[in-house]
């Protein structure tokens, strides 16, 4: 009898440290973009993108390795958690591994991240951020050059 209220005792214990522990996880917000881009990656370059008001609204990054680039939007300020359109784009060319992968779609937090393999002998890497308001209306929508000889 006393090791069953042991074992039950040890069951909730557990079942109450796993609850917890899932409660913390999910209560700590979104994941950051940055963590989806392969490990040994380094920030190239980073761009603050602003609203017609002057606030910044969100934060694009290009992280470069070897032959790949990896790309994050980030919402920032009164648009972070807002549901909007967020484009996040990638196109290197011309050169071996010229291609383009783009990722369009309705978001709270960031878009991407996207990465673009094989781009050896690429001469120009070229990175578009874009971001529509609640009303279709393009809070920013520009293209940056990386790379270009």
């Amino acid at each position: 009898m006393t090791i069953g209220r042991k074992l039950r005792s040890a069951v909730a214990a557990t079942a109450l440290l796993s609850g917890t522990l899932v409660a913390g996880v999910s209560a700590a917000g979104p994941a950051s973009a940055a963590s989806g881009c392969p490990s040994g990656y380094y920030a190239s370059q980073g761009y603050n993108l602003y609203d017609g008001s002057g606030s910044l609204a969100a934060v694009g990054n290009v992280y470069d390795y070897s032959n790949r680039v990896c790309t994050t939007l980030t919402a920032k300020g009164r648009y972070y958690g807002m549901s909007k359109w967020m484009s996040d784009g990638i196109t290197a060319d011309p050169g071996y591994g010229t291609g383009s992968i783009w990722d369009n779609n309705y978001y709270s937090y960031y878009a991407g991240p996207i990465q673009l393999s094989d781009v050896y002998g690429a001469i120009c890497k070229d990175f578009h951020f874009g971001m529509k308001d609640n009303y279709g209306n393009w809070v920013f929508n520009t293209d940056r050059t990386l790379g270009c000889d």
